[in-house]
Parts: C-alpha cells; structure tokens; sequence
C-alpha cells in the first residue's frame, strides 16, 4: 500500500511506494524537497529513481531543520530560489509565463530591435528565398522521375503507332495574332519590362502550337534609335526537358543582368507546362504539348518574330541564344535550328537529349520506346549540331550533380575546331559553385564579357 503525505512547502498530497521510506524525493509541485515519512535514518541512494514517477535525491548525513516560512534554498544548489511557489497557484497561464519576459522594458525593447532588423534585411532574405525555389525548381525537373518517364514513353509511342498526330509537326510554324507592345513598368531603375499574351493559357486544343505563349520584354531605360540594341532570347528553367514552362518571378535574376548589361531581353514561355508533375495525366499532356511545339522551338520562333516586328530597338543582326539547364537546352535546339541567332549561351545544359532520355528511362523494352526516341530525336539539339554555325559559349560547375554538360562541349569544341563565326566557341568550367549558383555568380558575367567581344557584337 503507497505511503500518503503532504508536501511541506506547497500543500500538495504525494504518495510513494514503502520502499522509498525515509528517502527524500522532490515535490512535482514546488521543487521542494520532502522526507517520506515511515523511514527511519535516510539512506543515501542514487541521483534518480523514477519509481512512481518520483524524483529521489541523495541525502546527506546530516540535514539542518527547515525553518519556517518561504521554502529554503536546496543543500548543494547555489543560487536556488528561496520562494518557490506552485506553478499553478501564481494565476499565471503556461504562454503567459513563457512571455513574461516580453513584458518588461528589455524585453520590448529587444522586439523593437529583432523587427527594425527584419524590416531591412526583408529584400535580402526574399531574394535568398527566390534563388532556394528555383535552385530546387530546376533541380527537381532535371531530376524527372524515371517511371513516369517511361509511362509517357510507352503511351505517346503507342498512339504514334496508331496514327496519333500529336507528335513532332513540321513544316511552316503559325504566328498568333499580334498585340501591340503597350506601355511598360520600370521595374527597376533603368530597366522597364513589357507583358505580352498572345492568348489564353492553356490554349483550347484546336489551337495551334505557341498559341498561348507568354513574353516579358525588358529594355534599358530610356530611348533608343532603331535596331540599337543588341538582343536575348531566352526560356525559362526548370522542366523536365520533355515538357514546357510558364514564366515565373524565380526567372528575373537570369534577366535582369543582360538589360543592366544593355540588351534588350525576350524571355518566352513554354507551351506543355506542367503544375503537379506527380499527376500522369498532366505529364502526359505537358509532353504531348511541348513535342507538338518542336521542344520549345515553336515558342522561341513566335517570340523572335513578334520582337522583330513590334520592338523596333532590336538589332536584327545581333540575336543571342540564352539558356539555364533544360533552358539552355532549348537555347541550343533555337540557334542550331534558326539562322539568325548570332551566338548561344548554354549553362550547365543537356543537349544531346536522345541520350538523356534514354539514361534515364526505367525500362527500354517497353512498348512504343522506340517510337517514343524518334519523336525525341527529332527536338534533340544534337540531331542538328551540323546546322549550328553561330559561336556557342558552354558553362559549367565541376560539383554540379543535376546535369551532364557532356554533348554540349563535345558540340562547342568541335566549333572551336572549325573555320568561320564559330571558331570563336569557348567552354569554361569552374570547380564549384552548383548547378544555380555557380551560372548567377560567374556563369553570367563571364558570358555577357565573352558576347561584347565577339566580332558581331562589338559596337
């Protein structure tokens, strides 16, 4: 039968089991040491005996009696408060305790401080958040899940199969209807970005490919006499290299730079983007858009045609290639495919993607794979590597685990071989830095440096 008795600091009832009789054990409600009754001379025992969920303490030899009054402070523990009260009979609430210290002068003082800091480190720390999410955006599609992969493999093989119209068009590619470029917004001093959509997103299924193409035009402030700037085209990062992209805000530091720089930028959406890449059905879509969009190509096509037409400050003479990882793969299919790009950057790109995708397939004997690697030929960089004449400029970090940049050199070097504007070809590899990083910090600067000296850029 437990031993009964009250704690003689607070009131509290306790209870123990006879064998911790004449032991001293901590009250749960004050953190008062009590003897319990029964025991004769206290034996010493260990630090903590979690019998019945009570605390024992190691009892010295010899105790002074306990005054009267406030609890005393504990023997061997300096500084101990002398008034111990209950935690539940100070009418305080457990978050009113936790806070107590936010109540006094210091206390709001320091919150004063802690938000005057946040207040003018918030830009830095939505940029920093900004480079997180499209750091794992693009690593996250360049990662694109196997399985699924080949699912889409086998049932776009299999629709070819039975005469399906939904793979590689060719032949002349349909412009939307043009808008006017409108009035822009400087976003940033010296720098004014226009919105252009040429229809509803996601186009009705009747609609041509690119129907539905987004643009965002930056230029320099400012006015500019005609065909006085020179030009980029660029997609943007982060799919699957088999489906398409919209535009995001994560894009603008890939951007920003070249109009800072004195370019004018055309960044251009995706046909076959994707928002839940774990939906079948949605991947299946995405591919069978971006393949009925020449990989991206149909897109790039329109936004080059709109900018010559309604952007009278691009210099037709000076177009530039410009992508990120399966961006830059797009970016080398559009200067291989369209004679007048002047000169590509490809960072930290696949281009040989026949090859990607059959790495990454789960299963190569699925039916319709075969099928399903003619389609991919067919938007594969590689398979026009022949057509490309312009300088290529391939950048790459040696830690950079997302992509392997292999064809895209094999591509470069052999222009750097050959007579003529691609002779001026260069890659440039660093040892670390990432896969997003390494292309905002160095990848960029050293490419806008090597674009001014070349022959056909040099104003």
């Amino acid at each position: 039968m437990n031993i009964s008795f009250t704690c003689t600091g607070c009131g509290k009832a306790m209870a123990a089991v006879p064998t911790m009789a004449g032991k001293r054990v901590r009250c749960k409600g004050c953190g008062d040491v009590v003897t319990v009754p029964g025991g004769s001379t206290p034996r010493p025992s260990r630090a903590f005996d979690d019998e019945d969920d009570l605390y024992a303490v190691a009892a010295p030899a010899a105790l002074p009696p306990r005054p009267s009054g406030p609890a005393s402070p504990l023997p061997g523990r300096p500084g101990a408060k002398a008034t111990r009260k209950s935690r539940k009979s100070d009418g305080m609430s457990f978050w009113e305790r936790q806070t107590l210290i936010f109540r006094t002068p210091w206390g709001i003082g320091a919150l004063i401080l802690l938000g005057v800091v946040i207040w003018q480190d918030l830009p830095g720390w939505r940029k920093a958040a900004r480079e997180v999410r499209q750091e794992a955006r693009t690593r996250g599609g360049a990662r694109a899940n196997a399985g699924g992969m080949q699912g889409v493999a086998s049932s776009t093989g299999r629709a070819k199969a039975a005469g399906d119209q939904d793979e590689v068009p060719s032949g002349p590619i349909v412009l939307p209807r043009s808008p006017d470029l409108g009035a822009g917004v400087e976003i940033e001093p010296g720098v004014v970005l226009h919105e252009v959509a040429f229809g509803p997103a996601p186009a009705p299924a009747s609609a041509p490919p690119g129907q539905s193409t987004r643009l965002w035009i930056y230029l320099p402030s400012g006015d500019h006499t005609p065909k006085s700037l020179p030009c980029v085209m660029i997609a943007p990062a982060g799919s699957t290299m088999l489906t398409g992209m919209d535009l995001g805000d994560g894009d603008r530091a890939e951007h920003l730079p070249w109009v800072r720089a004195g370019f004018a930028v055309i960044a251009y959406s995706l046909d076959g983007h994707v928002e839940n890449r774990q939906d079948r059905a949605q991947v299946e879509a995405g591919l069978r858009a971006f393949l009925a969009a020449r990989g991206g190509y149909t897109n790039a096509h329109i936004a080059l045609e709109y900018a010559l037409e309604k952007v009278p400050a691009v210099d037709p003479s000076r177009i530039l290639s410009v992508g990120h990882s399966s961006a830059g793969t797009v970016a080398v299919l559009l200067a291989a495919r369209e004679p007048r790009i002047a000169a590509c950057v490809a960072f930290a790109a696949e281009t040989g993607l026949r090859s990607y995708v059959s790495r990454k397939a789960a299963n190569k004997d699925a039916p319709g794979f075969s099928s399903f690697l003619e389609m991919v030929q067919k938007i594969d960089p590689y398979t026009y590597r022949e057509a490309l004449k312009c300088p290529l400029y391939v950048f790459w970090a040696g830690d950079d685990t997302v992509t392997d940049p292999g064809s895209a050199m094999t591509m470069a070097n052999a222009l750097a071989d050959s007579p003529g504007p691609g002779a001026a070809s260069k890659v440039v590899t660093i040892a670390r830095g990432g896969h997003y990083d390494a292309m905002i910090k160095e990848g960029i600067p050293s490419a806008i440096a090597w674009v001014k000296g070349l022959s056909a850029f040099a104003r």
